[in-house]
C-alpha cells in the first residue's frame, strides 16, 4: 500500500523529524546553514555516534552564476553549529546534484554548472565521500550526464538514477552505479515522459517515482515547461538487477509537484515518504522564460525587502529576532479563496522601484502574525 505522509525538509533554518506513530511527525527546529542555500544536495550517514547530516553544493548567499557553489557542510549529531568540509571536487559549482549514501559513505552524482552567460552544462563527474576520513575520492563519470535526477539505493550497492535533465532536454534513461566495481550500466528506461524535478524512493526492491517537469512544444512552437501527474512503481528484478518491471499506479493526494523531497523508510513496514515541492512550473513559462529572453526592456525587475521602519530583518534567518511576534512585514497577505490579497508598504529606497514591472515582495503572512518574520512569504506582484 502506498502512503504519502508529510515530512520536513532542509531549508536555511533546519528541521529534523522522527517518527511517534503512523500519522504524525514531529519536527525539531536545529541550527540554521551559514546562509541559505538552494538547489543543494542533501544526504544523511549514520556512525557509532548518531546521525550526521550534509549539504552539498547549491546556489549559496545569492542569485548569480557566481553563487553557484561547490561547498559542503557537515553538521554531526548533537552540535549546534555546521561545520564546514571539503568543497565538492570538480572546480566549479553545480546545481540540482543527487548524492546517496551507500555502504556508510556518501556518493555525488551530476548537476548542472551555470557559465556567466547563463548557459548551462550537465555534469558526469561522480565523487564519493569517504565519511571516516571526510575525504573525497573522483569515481568513474556517468555515460550520460545527467541533473535533477532521482537517486536510490538497491542492497546497499547499486545506486539508480531515474530521468532527468541532459544538456538540452529530459532523458529516460535509468543508470546504474556499482558502488563495489566502479562502474555503469543501463537499466530497463523510465517508461512514462521523461522528465527532471521528479522524487522517489525505494523500500527493499520496489521504487516509486513521482511528478516532475517535461519539456512540451507549445502551438506557438517555442518550448514550455509542464508538471506531469503520474506515479510509477518499479520492481528490480531479483536476478538481473538491470532489469525493472515499471507499473503505472495512482498519483499521490493532492496537486502535482515539482522537486518534491522523498525517500524511502523503514518504519511502518516501510513507506516512502513524499514532502514539499513546488506546484509552480507554469511560472517558468510566464515569468522566467519571458525575463530572460527580453532584450527591448520589457521586463524589469526590483526586489521589494527592506522594511520602512525596521530595515531588511527577513535576511535574519536563524536569529532569535527573526520570530520577534513585535517586528513584522509592512506589507502583508491574507487568503481570499483561491487568490491573495496583498496591501501594504515597503521601503521607498527600493532600487529600480519606479521604473520595475515586476517586484520580487517579501512579505507577511496574516494568519502567520504573531510568528514575527519568520511568518512570512514572497510574492512576484506585477507593478
Amino acid at each position: 500500500m502506498k502512503r504519502i505522509l508529510p515530512i520536513c525538509l532542509l531549508t536555511a533554518g533546519l528541521f529534523a523529524c522522527t517518527f511517534e506513530n503512523e500519522s504524525q511527525i514531529v519536527a525539531v527546529q536545529g541550527p540554521a546553514l551559514p546562509h541559505p542555500v538552494s538547489n543543494n544536495a542533501v544526504a544523511g550517514f549514520r556512525s557509532a555516534d548518531g546521525f550526521h547530516l550534509l549539504s552539498l553544493m547549491g546556489l549559496a548567499g545569492g542569485r548569480g552564476w557566481q553563487n553557484v557553489a561547490s561547498e559542503a557542510w557537515h553538521l554531526p549529531p548533537g552540535s549546534d553549529a555546521w561545520q564546514r568540509l571539503p568543497d565538492v571536487p570538480g572546480g566549479e559549482g553545480r546545481l540540482a546534484g543527487t548524492a546517496a549514501t551507500v555502504a556508510g559513505d556518501v556518493y555525488v552524482f551530476g548537476g548542472y554548472t551555470v557559465a556567466e552567460d547563463g548557459s548551462e552544462r550537465s555534469v558526469a563527474k561522480a565523487y564519493r565521500l569517504d565519511t571516516e576520513r571526510l575525504s573525497w575520492h573522483e569515481l568513474e563519470p556517468m555515460p550520460v550526464p545527467v541533473d535533477d535526477a532521482v537517486s536510490v539505493v538497491y542492497l546497499d550497492r547499486y545506486v539508480y538514477l531515474v530521468s532527468g535533465w541532459h544538456d538540452l532536454g529530459n532523458v529516460n534513461l535509468v543508470q546504474i552505479y556499482d558502488v563495489e566495481e566502479d562502474a555503469w550500466r543501463q537499466a530497463t528506461p523510465w517508461p512514462g515522459e521523461a522528465v527532471f524535478g521528479h522524487a522517489g524512493g525505494i523500500v527493499g526492491n520496489r521504487m516509486l517515482v513521482c511528478d516532475g517537469v517535461a519539456v512540451r512544444l507549445a502551438d506557438n512552437g517555442k518550448r514550455r515547461f509542464e508538471t506531469v501527474d503520474a506515479c510509477y512503481l518499479g520492481k528490480i528484478d531479483a536476478d538481473d538487477i538491470r532489469r525493472i518491471h515499471w507499473q503505472v499506479v495512482a498519483p499521490h493526494p493532492g496537486s502535482v509537484r515539482y522537486r518534491i523531497a522523498a525517500t524511502g523508510t523503514a518504519t511502518h513496514d516501510g513507506e516512502i515518504v513524499f514532502a514539499g515541492g513546488s506546484g509552480n512550473a507554469e511560472l517558468t513559462n510566464d515569468v522566467v522564460r519571458p525575463f530572460i529572453e527580453d532584450r527591448e526592456a520589457r521586463y524589469i525587475g526590483c526586489w521589494a525587502i527592506t522594511e520602512p521602519n525596521h530595515g531588511s530583518d527577513t535576511l535574519a534567518v536563524g536569529t532569535q529576532a527573526f520570530r520577534d511576534p513585535n517586528v513584522f512585514y509592512g506589507v502583508t497577505a491574507r487568503a481570499d479563496g483561491d487568490e491573495w490579497v496583498i496591501s501594504g508598504q515597503k521601503s521607498s529606497w527600493v532600487v529600480n522601484g519606479t521604473i520595475a514591472t515586476h517586484a520580487l515582495t517579501f512579505l507577511g503572512i496574516e494568519e502567520e502574525r504573531g510568528s514575527g518574520m519568520a511568518g512570512g512569504g514572497v510574492a512576484l506582484v506585477p507593478l
